[in-house]
């Protein structure tokens, strides 16, 4: 064998065994990658994709309530910083004395930590609800790709008024957002409109006196 074949030799080896090293050394990352697309970026890029278009749908002049998440003077200011002319703080007020929801139903939403809600009924109206038995109905119909028709007829008529309402926290659609989690306490609404409008006004001196 020449010095030549040799050399051939050598090169063809080294050149099959580290391609397939490198091949499976990259496979992980791609599957990893692979992954993150579809359980992150996709939805992120829909998502703007949305406010992008509800952004264009906008005529000139017409005014944006936020809504969503806002419990305190600092969301709210926040929010007003971003061109809304408003907030809704619709679970802030839910979880008031005057609130008409029943007490077991406020309590329950008092006890909540992060990740004890979790948006469903997306085929019918997307609602937030406490993970209770009937939330756990839902999710299995919607795990098997139950039909809309079939979800309005585990739904029925009156089941939030029965969770909300009338205080059954098993079977009833116990509705309410995500920033209950960070309420702990059942105070006067107008306890609440006073301590926003002071978060409010307390950001906004904190901020006048930032140096950026």
């Amino acid at each position: 064998m020449s010095v030549i074949d040799t050399l051939n030799l050598i090169t063809a080896q080294a050149a099959a065994g580290g391609g397939e090293n490198a091949l499976m050394g990259m496979l992980p990352i791609i599957l990893m990658f692979v992954i993150l697309y579809f359980l992150m970026i996709r939805p992120q890029m829909k998502r703007q994709k949305e406010q992008k278009a509800l952004i264009a749908a906008l005529a000139k002049g017409e005014e944006v309530i936020a809504a969503g998440g806002i419990a305190t003077g600092e969301a709210m200011a926040a929010m007003f910083a971003l061109g809304a002319e408003g907030v809704q703080a619709g679970t802030r007020f839910a979880l008031t004395e005057e609130s008409s929801a029943s007490d077991a139903f406020k309590q329950k939403c008092l006890s909540l930590n992060e990740g004890d809600t979790s948006l469903s009924l997306k085929k019918l109206s997307p609602t937030r609800m406490i993970r209770n038995a009937f939330y756990q109905q839902v999710q299995e119909l919607e795990d098997r790709g139950a039909t809309a028709d079939e979800l309005r007829a585990l739904v029925g008529r009156g089941r939030s008024k029965r969770g909300i309402f009338e205080g059954d926290l098993t079977q009833g659609e116990l509705e309410i957002g995500q920033i209950a989690s960070h309420i702990k306490q059942v105070i006067p609404a107008g306890q609440v409109v006073r301590e926003m409008i002071e978060g409010y006004h307390r950001t906004l001196k904190k901020l006048s006196e930032e140096t950026f």
